[in-house]
């Protein structure tokens, strides 16, 4: 799984920074929070849950009882 790992973007600004374990797309934390699924311990960015089919693309069933 990846960290959660630090980033500066200007000599004043650390930013808090998660990588896609199936890619590598670098994203925000602050902006991961609705759009990044773990699964097995691996984060999957939204394009790699498509691909994957996990997270918000998983093929689930209904079944009422």
């Amino acid at each position: 799984m990846s960290e959660i790992y630090k980033k500066e973007i200007t000599t004043t600004q650390i930013i808090d920074y998660l990588k896609c374990d199936k890619c590598g797309y670098e994203t925000p934390f602050i902006l991961a929070i609705d759009n990044w699924c773990v699964v097995n311990g691996e984060n999957y960015c939204r394009k790699c849950q498509k691909k994957h089919k996990v997270g918000w693309y998983e093929n689930k069933t209904n079944k009422l009882s």
